[in-house]
């Protein structure tokens, strides 16, 4: 438990360093879903009562919202307004990394490349979107990219793994 606890708050850490809108939404649902599995098993396992169950976790969540507000909120508040530019250069990524996909050998172009292949496809088109990215910001893509069709379909595989494991538990 203690290293489940200690990879946590690294993992929480390091998604505060990120600021992005899409993983910390993300996050938020992930934990409110485990949250309330959790209660539920609680509950129905051993009978505790619910007032217990939220002393406990209550001052986990409010902990991690203020360290939230006090180490990335006003610059994650300040990116919101960004969303409707950012989801039409999200669009053209999304397009021009799909095309350059379908035509990526079996195996890709090579684990971390992404800078090259990135380089090969801005043109004056996609110029103010593309020229200063380092990834994707699709990790499947950018897998398919840099892995290629074996790649990727190994990436599925092992998500597949870790799912069926963790359903059969």
């Amino acid at each position: 438990a203690l290293i489940r606890g200690a990879l946590a708050g690294l993992f929480w850490v390091a998604l505060l360093f990120t600021v992005s809108r899409a993983a910390m939404a993300a996050t938020a649902a992930c934990l409110t879903i485990v949250t309330a599995v959790e209660v539920i098993e609680e509950l129905t396992r051993r009978r505790a009562r619910a007032g217990k169950i939220i002393g406990y976790t209550a001052p986990i969540v409010l902990g991690m919202v203020v360290v939230f507000a006090a180490t990335v909120g006003e610059r994650f508040v300040a990116r919101i307004p960004e969303l409707g530019s950012d989801s039409a250069i999200r669009g053209q990524m999304c397009t021009t990394y799909l095309a350059a996909a379908g035509q990526a050998p079996p195996a890709g172009y090579g684990l971390g490349s992404f800078a090259a292949i990135n380089t090969g496809l801005v043109d004056p088109a996609n110029f103010r979107s593309l020229w200063n990215l380092g990834a994707a910001h699709n990790i499947f893509l950018q897998w398919r990219l840099e892995g290629g069709v074996i790649g990727s379909s190994l990436m599925w595989a092992a998500l597949a793994c870790l799912l069926l494991d963790a359903a059969l538990r």
